[in-house]
């Protein structure tokens, strides 16, 4: 009897005062309820579920000037954009694997167009604002900034500044700053005092884009075509056989030969500075924002990627060993043929085999003394370039051309906020701004560059109807064993 008593008050059928079959409907109603939760839960994506590895980009804006150090490859120095971000110049010290913030002495709400060491003192270097005109010093390699007050006034209210240019012209150290609507202006003395020399730069040829010195005359490039300075007379002649409404936005020297880089007329070359070659090989159609020279061969940075190679044999460059069509703003390239890339998508990209494959911020390897490599004799290895396919492709006003200059850019991009609607930033861009009839546009990166797909692949994400019944299928099992193992005993 006393068996019976205890056995009563452990049996849950008698506790809860119900019949087995009563007992296994309520199992049955909470085995529902659980099923229909089950069918509400999301569904996780590969996403979700995936570790990232190797660094990030310390910002969400877009590289649009890149400098190396010129007596250290790993030195580098990359402006942004001012937009979705406050803009700023970050340091890397390893070849681009980790960068910082620059120091003090930068002005937070302006566009970084253009970055310039001097050649011959490594410790100066100069910072060009695209957005409204203000020109910055760094006396300690770009760890502080200070604003240099006279340049400004030398320039008109709507002007700035889209390109910084330096080399040794007559045994002096030289920069050569060339601004939006007056002409060029220059410096022997390390970037603190300036003058003009825009001497025979009339209409468009007052937006100069591009230096080089070739042969040891001092070219520019303009939304006028190519000039060359007179020594002499201290004035800037045409080049009449370059094409005409022709931007020439980039140029470089390599191998005898002057190349331009123009919006949407591909490469031209010259051996004179006079007469001009379309290049074989290289498509006609596209626009070139930027030229090095990398060892033997050129690297140009591109509205559809990075392109590298001479002669009449170009390749599309590929990132971390897959197509990448991304747009290039800026380059840089070391003495020893490593070059430095600047995107929207990807921050900074780096190549140590003269452009023909590039490793992204996620994988690049750090560069320190040891690990510097030689001027490279690598033969190029790379995969087709895939085609683009952006969502919408947008067609859209050229940076800084006329209003009637017209290009489709891959990557979406947003109007900037910053900049007042008379005097915003000069760089490469993809996105019109208003100002006197002649845009001269701001882009910004719809994405950041580090978490942004470039090609690689797709995000999979499973259906939700399957991730639901895997779970449903698991809570079946559960309560099933839970039913079997406390069902009604015989006592």
């Amino acid at each position: 009897m006393s068996y019976n008593n205890t056995n009563r008050h452990h049996s849950p059928t008698a506790r809860a005062g119900l019949a087995p079959a009563q007992m296994v409907d309520s199992r049955l109603r909470w085995l529902i309820l659980l099923l229909i939760l089950a069918l509400l839960l999301p569904a996780p994506s590969a996403a979700q579920a995936e570790t990232p590895t190797g660094p990030t980009a310390p910002s969400a804006n877009a590289v649009i000037s890149l400098a190396v150090s010129p007596s250290d490859p790993a030195q580098v120095l990359a402006g942004t954009i001012n937009t979705p971000e406050l803009s700023s110049i970050f340091r890397s010290a390893d070849g681009g694997a980790t960068w910082t913030p620059a120091g003090t002495g930068l002005r937070a709400d302006i566009s970084i167009a253009d970055i310039a060491y001097d050649p011959v003192n490594p410790t100066i270097v100069l910072a060009a604002d695209g957005g409204f005109g203000y020109l910055f010093r760094s006396a300690d390699g770009g760890s502080t900034w200070q604003e240099v007050p006279a340049f400004k006034s030398l320039i008109g209210a709507s002007s700035a500044v889209g390109e910084l240019y330096s080399a040794v012209v007559n045994g002096a150290a030289t920069f050569y700053a060339g601004t939006r609507f007056d002409g060029v202006l220059t410096s022997t003395d390390g970037g603190q005092s300036w003058q003009s020399l825009a001497l025979g730069l009339t209409g468009d040829a007052t937006r100069v884009r591009s230096f080089q010195l070739f042969n040891g005359v001092m070219y520019a490039g303009t939304h006028d075509g190519v000039y060359a300075l007179d020594s002499a007379t201290q004035t800037w002649i045409k080049s009449a056989a370059f094409p005409a409404a022709t931007i020439a936005y980039s140029m470089v020297e390599q191998g005898g030969s002057l190349f331009v880089g123009t919006i949407g007329s591909g490469l031209l070359s010259s051996t004179d500075g006079e007469s001009w070659t379309q290049v074989v090989g290289f498509p006609a159609d596209i626009s070139i924002w930027d030229l090095v020279s990398a060892g033997t061969g050129l690297v140009a940075a591109t509205d559809s990627g990075v392109r590298s190679g001479s002669g009449e044999q170009w390749l599309p460059a590929a990132v971390d060993g897959v197509p990448n069509n991304n747009a290039i703003w800026t380059l840089a390239a070391a003495a020893n043929g490593t070059v430095y890339a600047g995107s929207s998508l990807d921050w900074v990209l780096r190549t140590d085999d003269r452009g023909f494959s590039f490793s992204s911020i996620a994988t690049i390897a750090p560069l320190t003394a040891a690990s510097i490599p030689p001027t490279p004799t690598a033969v190029p290895t790379v995969a087709p370039i895939a085609e683009a396919t952006p969502e919408q492709p947008l067609v859209i006003d050229v940076p800084g051309t006329p209003a009637d200059a017209t290009v489709v850019v891959e990557e979406p991009v947003v109007q900037p906020t910053l900049a007042p609607a008379v005097d915003t930033p000069v760089p490469p861009t993809d996105t019109p701004a208003a100002v006197e009839n002649t845009p001269e546009p701001t882009m910004a990166p719809t994405e950041a560059p580090a978490s942004t797909d470039s090609g690689s692949g797709e995000v999979f994400q499973l259906p939700a109807i399957v991730v639901g019944a895997g779970v449903l299928l698991l809570l079946v099992i559960i309560v099933a064993g839970f039913a079997v193992l406390r069902g009604p005993r015989k006592n």
